[in-house]
C-alpha cells in the first residue's frame, strides 16, 4: 500500500544570521517500495533487464509520457487505450478480471518473445472494461539490426495465473514510420455472447534517411476552458494533417476471427495520404504532467509534416451519443491551420509558445453547452538535435563549468563533440536556407506571373484607347454630315417648328415601333413555340417510327416464331395421325384378338384341368402312379412268396434254375415298373412347369393388351380438331 507523509516547504533566509526559514507550504505524499519491474542500470523504466516481473498496479487514470532512449533503430510508441467486455473468471468471488497487457517482438511468428524483450502495461485490479489510458514506448531490442520480425500484443487475467486470453501479432514491415494506426481489436474468444474488444494506438518512431528532414516534437503544453463545461468532463486532443477533419471514431475495427483482418487495416491506412494523431485522454481542467518539455502531451512527427496543413481538433465525451467505450467520442471544434506558427516556434530560440483559439462546430447539440467555454491551446515546436537539447540543460549554468561525458550528453569543449554540435548547427542552418530559397523561388514566380498581368493589362489599354480615338473621330463625320445648308440657312421659328414636327413624327414612329416590336415579341414566342412543337412534332415521330419498327420486328419475329410453332404443330399433327392410325390398327388387332384370347382363355383353363385330372385323383392322389406301386407292391410280395416256396422245397437243380430265372425276370420287370414310375413323375413335373409359363405369359401379353385399350382412350381430346383422321 504505502506509507502516507506530510511534507511542508520552508523559505529561508540566507541573509539572516541563522537562517530561519518560514513555511510557506504543506502537501501530503504517499511512500512505497518499487519492484524491480522494468529496471537497468544506467535507464528508468526499461525493459531490457532479462526477466519480467509482475504488472504494477495503477492508481490513476492519468500517466506520465514514458522514457525515451537517444539510441535505437526504430521504436513503437503505443496508446494502450482500453479494453471492453474482458473475459470474466471462476477464481475471485466476484468474477471480475485483473487485466495487463504484454508486448513483445521476436524474429519469426512462430516463436513467442523472449522474456528479456517483454514489457507489460499497467494493472487494472477487478474491472471488466479497463481503461489504461497509458502511453508506452518500445525500443527495438539490441540483437534487431533492422526493421523487421514480429511485433506481439497479449493480453492477460493476473488472477486467473495462465495462458492469455487473447494474443496476436503484427508484422513490423506492415508499419510506415511516423504514421500511426488506430485499431478497434475484436478478439476471437467471446464470453457471454459478448466479443472482447482491444483500443490501441501504434506509431513507428526511426531515424529518417534525410539531410534536411528530421524528427521533431509538437507539445501540447496547456488546454485551457474557461469557464469549465457542465456537460463534460473528459477530453482528448487530435492533430491531422493535409486539412483533414477526423471522424469521430477514428479506430478501425479488426475482427481477429477473420483471414487477413490486420493486413488489410493497414492497407486502407496506408493508402490514405493524410495522418492523424491522437493523444491519450484528460480531465477538465487537465493534470498537470512533468515531462521534458513541461507539456500535457507531444507528438512526434517528421518537420516536413509542419507544411501539411496542421489542425488541431477537441474531443470530449458525448453521454448522449451511444458508444462501446467510455472515451472521448464526439469532435466539438478546430483551430486554424497552424503551419507558420509551429515552424516559426520550431525556428525560434526559446522556441515560442503559440496559443490558438477552438472554434466550435455550430451544428452539433452539445456545443450549446460549451460555446460559453472558451477553450484555447497552448501548443510549442521542439527539434530533436543534440545541439537543441544540450542549449537547453546548459542554460543558467556557468560556460567555464566542466561538464562529465555521460551516455546522453555532449562535452562542448571536447573537440569531437564540438565538431558534431557544429555538424548538427550547419545542418539546421542549411535547412533554414533551403526553406527561406524555397519562399524566394515561390515569391519570384508570383512576381513574374504578377508582370506579365500587367503587361497584358496595359496592351488591352493602348487597344481600347485607339478604338476610342476611333470612335470620336467617326463621331465628328457625323456631326458634320447633319449640318446641311438649308438648316444653316433656316429661321430659329422655322427649326423649331421642323424640330416639333420631327419630334411628333419620331413619336409616332416610336409607338408604331413599340407595335412592331410587341408584335415581333409575340411572333418570337410564336416562332419559339412552332419550333418546340416541331420539335415536339420531330421527337414524336422519330418516337413513332421507332415505336413501329420495333412493333414491326417484333411481329415480324412473332411471324417467324408462329411459322416455326406451326412447322412444330405440322410435325406434331402427323406424329399424332400416325399414333392414332397405328392405335386404329391395334384396335382392330385387339377386337380380334378377343375371340382368340377368350379362346385361349378356355383353352388354358381345359389344359389347367386335364393336367389336374392326370396328376390328381379325387383324393388328391395320382392314381397312376399309385397303380403302378400297388403293382410293385404285388410283384413284391410275389417275389417274396416265390422265394419261401424255392427255400422250402429244395427241388431238383432244374427246379430251383427255373425259379431262379423266373426271379430274375420278376426283379426285370420290378426295374422295369420303377423306371416307368419315375419317368412319368418327372414328365408330370415338367408338364406343371411349362404349363404354369404359358400361362404367365399369356397373362403378360393379356395384361398389355387391356394396357393397349386403356391408353387409346382421349377424354380431353377434340377429335374433330384433325380433319382427315378416322376415328370411327
Amino acid at each position: 500500500m504505502g506509507v502516507k507523509q506530510s511534507l511542508s516547504f520552508v523559505k529561508i533566509h540566507h541573509e539572516e544570521e541563522y537562517q530561519i526559514g518560514r513555511v510557506i507550504g504543506r502537501f501530503n505524499i504517499t511512500i512505497r517500495i518499487d519492484n524491480d519491474y522494468s529496471k537497468k542500470p544506467g535507464l528508468e523504466n526499461s525493459y531490457f533487464n532479462g526477466g519480467i516481473a509482475d504488472p504494477i498496479e495503477a492508481t490513476s487514470m492519468v500517466h506520465h509520457m514514458p522514457l525515451e532512449e537517444d539510441k535505437y533503430v526504430w521504436r513503437l510508441r503505443i496508446d494502450l487505450r482500453c479494453c471492453i467486455d474482458a473475459p470474466m473468471n471462476s477464481v475471485t468471488a466476484t468474477k471480475l478480471p485483473s487485466c495487463y497487457a504484454e508486448f513483445g517482438w521476436s524474429s519469426h511468428s512462430q516463436m513467442s518473445p523472449e522474456p528479456q524483450n517483454r514489457m507489460l502495461s499497467l494493472l487494472i485490479p477487478q474491472e471488466r472494461h479497463p481503461h489504461w489510458n497509458q502511453q508506452l514506448l518500445y525500443h527495438s531490442p539490441q540483437e534487431c539490426t533492422e526493421r523487421d520480425g514480429f511485433f506481439w500484443i497479449s493480453l492477460y487475467d493476473k488472477e486467473t495465473n495462465s495462458n492469455s486470453f487473447e494474443y496476436f501479432y503484427i508484422p513490423m514491415s506492415f508499419f510506415q514510420q511516423f504514421k500511426p494506426i488506430h485499431l478497434q481489436i475484436l478478439c476471437e474468444q467471446s464470453d457471454f455472447a459478448s466479443q472482447p474488444t482491444l483500443f490501441i494506438s501504434l506509431t513507428l518512431e526511426e531515424e529518417i534517411e534525410s539531410f534536411v528532414d528530421t524528427p521533431c516534437t509538437v507539445a501540447v503544453r496547456w488546454v485551457d476552458f474557461d469557464p469549465l463545461p457542465l456537460k463534460t468532463r473528459n477530453f482528448m486532443i487530435v492533430m491531422t494533417t493535409d486539412d483533414t477533419a477526423p471522424e469521430n471514431d477514428p479506430f478501425i475495427k479488426v475482427d481477429l476471427r477473420e483471414e487477413q483482418a490486420i493486413a488489410r487495416a493497414f492497407k486502407y491506412t496506408n493508402d490514405f495520404s493524410n495522418v492523424i494523431f491522437i493523444s491519450p485522454w484528460f480531465r477538465m481542467p487537465p493534470d498537470p504532467i512533468k515531462n521534458k518539455y513541461d507539456s500535457l502531451f507531444y507528438f512526434m512527427v517528421p518537420k516536413s509534416f509542419l507544411d501539411k496543413q496542421v489542425r488541431f481538433f477537441v474531443a470530449v465525451k458525448d453521454d448522449n451519443k451511444v458508444s462501446t467505450h467510455g472515451m472521448p467520442n464526439l469532435v466539438v471544434g478546430t483551430t486554424e491551420i497552424a503551419d507558420l506558427e509551429l515552424r516559426r516556434s520550431l525556428y525560434s530560440v526559446e522556441h515560442d509558445v503559440f496559443t490558438f483559439p477552438i472554434t466550435y462546430y455550430p451544428d452539433l447539440t452539445i456545443v450549446k453547452h460549451l460555446v460559453m467555454s472558451k477553450c484555447r491551446l497552448d501548443i510549442t515546436c521542439h527539434p530533436i538535435e543534440v545541439i537543441d537539447m544540450l542549449v537547453m540543460q546548459s542554460r543558467g549554468k556557468s560556460r567555464g563549468q566542466s561538464r562529465a561525458r555521460r551516455g546522453d550528453h555532449f562535452n562542448i569543449f571536447d573537440e569531437k563533440d564540438r565538431w558534431q554540435l557544429y555538424s548538427k548547427d550547419l545542418a539546421q542552418k542549411q535547412e533554414l536556407i533551403h526553406r527561406i530559397m524555397k519562399d524566394n523561388n515561390d515569391r519570384s514566380l508570383k512576381l513574374r506571373e504578377t508582370g506579365e498581368e500587367v503587361l497584358k493589362l496595359r496592351k488591352q489599354l493602348k487597344l481600347l484607347k485607339i478604338e476610342n480615338k476611333k470612335v470620336e473621330v467617326l463621331k465628328d463625320i457625323d456631326n458634320n454630315n447633319m449640318m446641311t445648308p438649308d438648316i444653316k440657312d433656316m429661321h430659329y421659328a422655322d427649326v423649331k417648328n421642323k424640330l416639333l414636327k420631327l419630334a411628333q413624327a419620331y413619336n409616332t414612329e416610336k409607338m408604331r415601333n413599340k407595335d412592331f416590336e410587341l408584335v415581333l415579341r409575340k411572333a418570337v414566342v410564336h416562332l419559339s413555340e412552332m419550333k418546340k412543337l416541331e420539335a415536339k412534332l420531330d421527337f414524336l415521330e422519330k418516337n413513332h417510327t421507332d415505336m413501329a419498327e420495333r412493333l414491326l420486328q417484333t411481329e415480324l419475329k412473332k411471324s417467324e416464331v408462329y411459322k416455326e410453332t406451326i412447322k412444330k404443330q405440322e410435325v406434331v399433327i402427323s406424329k399424332l395421325q400416325k399414333i392414332m392410325e397405328k392405335i386404329v390398327i391395334d384396335n382392330k388387332k385387339a377386337e380380334d384378338g378377343a375371340g382368340e384370347l377368350e379362346y385361349l382363355k378356355d383353352d388354358i383353363k381345359r389344359l389347367q384341368v386335364k393336367v389336374k385330372e392326370l396328376s390328381f385323383g379325387e383324393m388328391m392322389e395320382n392314381s397312376e402312379v399309385e397303380r403302378l406301386r400297388k403293382e410293385v407292391y404285388q410283384l413284391e410280395h410275389l417275389l417274396i412268396e416265390l422265394n419261401g416256396e424255392l427255400m422250402t422245397k429244395k427241388g431238383p437243380k432244374t427246379k430251383i434254375d427255373d425259379y431262379e430265372d423266373e426271379r430274375i425276370e420278376f426283379e426285370v420287370r420290378l426295374q422295369k415298373s420303377r423306371a416307368r414310375c419315375d419317368a412319368i413323375e418327372t414328365e408330370m413335373r415338367h408338364n406343371t412347369t411349362r404349363f404354369a409359363q404359358e400361362v404367365a405369359k399369356l397373362e403378360t401379353i393379356l395384361a398389355d393388351k387391356e394396357a393397349t385399350l386403356e391408353n387409346m382412350t382421349f377424354p380431353n381430346a377434340d377429335v374433330n380438331r384433325y380433319p382427315g383422321l378416322d376415328y370411327d
